[in-house]
């Protein structure tokens, strides 16, 4: 056993949860180009974001906004779709702009709330989103339209905190060495003749479960969080199946606390981790620590 097998969470679109149960933005969410392949999704806990918007301005694609905030006045730019042009219409609210995007429906206009101002402005408060439950579906966004974990997650929340909702793609690189050489391919588990096991849910399902233990996102995730990996049987499937010993993910979507996901059990800048399946007792890894093992392998 002398592979690396890895994942990496490529788009990940949050969804604020006072839009979950507005049918019109779960459509909005579901067109996106890269919602077909999100198939794992977080529930997350972040403090409640309490500003006014003193002004707007909109030029083309380009929204300025006056946001009055902690007793400051923060000036914020940003672009939802370049080259659309963006009109504000009636019913727009301090707490939600309602936003008629050139090209789109108008009978579905995009919502804003003060959660996605914040990502787009890259305005950092301090929030980082606090993962509480990690799952997989094939349709994510319809699964999180009633999912009993959020319901219970709302109703145990803190008064000064509130849900965000993530879906996640993610593509799979599988690396080997030869001649001295690394040798990596991609989209193990969907393409042919890469690896001996083609099941593409088995692969999702070893995602959540490194996820899981990893963030050790206890109380909703009760399953995984304490698993014997070297005893799990998916673990073993896949991983003795293809003669893999190493495996581990990583997330690096974009800058910011937005993504910077954290648990109760992990806070830390680090975003990749992985495990050397035949040393479990080493605990998790960091690139470095995983690649100088697996390149030392004679």
């Amino acid at each position: 056993m002398n592979r690396i097998l890895t994942f990496e969470l490529q788009y990940c679109s949050p969804i604020p949860f006072t839009l979950l149960h507005d049918e019109n933005s779960i459509i909005q969410f579901s067109e996106r180009f890269f919602s077909k392949d999100s198939l794992i999704y977080f529930i997350c806990k972040v403090k409640k974001v309490r500003f006014d918007i003193e002004s707007i301005f909109i030029n083309n694609d380009i929204i300025t906004l006056d946001l009055l905030f902690g007793n400051k006045r923060i000036p914020v730019n940003f672009c939802i779709e370049p080259n659309k042009k963006v009109k504000l219409i009636e019913g727009s609210t301090n707490k939600l702009l309602l936003l008629e995007i050139e090209g789109y429906p108008t009978e579905n206009p995009m919502k804003l709330v003060p959660d996605l101002v914040l990502r787009m402005s890259k305005i950092e408060i301090g929030n980082k989103p606090e993962l509480i439950y990690i799952g997989y579906s094939f349709e994510p966004i319809r699964r999180l339209f009633s999912h009993e974990k959020i319901i219970k997650a709302s109703a145990e929340i803190e008064d000064e905190n509130e849900l965000r909702l993530y879906v996640s793609s993610f593509k799979f690189s599988y690396c080997y060495v030869k001649d001295k050489n690394l040798v990596c391919v991609s989209d193990i588990g969907i393409k042919k003749d890469i690896t001996t096991d083609e099941k593409l849910k088995d692969y999702v399902m070893l995602v959540e479960r490194i996820l899981i233990n990893y963030f050790q996102t206890e109380g909703l995730n009760d399953k995984h969080v304490n698993m014997n990996i070297s005893k799990d049987r998916l673990f073993k499937e896949i991983l003795e199946k293809n003669a893999i010993r190493f495996i581990g993910g990583g997330y690096e979507m974009e800058e910011g606390e937005y993504f910077d996901f954290s648990s109760k059990h992990i806070n830390t800048t680090e975003k990749h981790f992985f495990i050397d399946y035949e040393n479990i007792n080493d605990g998790y890894l960091t690139h470095d620590e995983i690649m100088k093992r697996f390149l030392n392998i004679k």
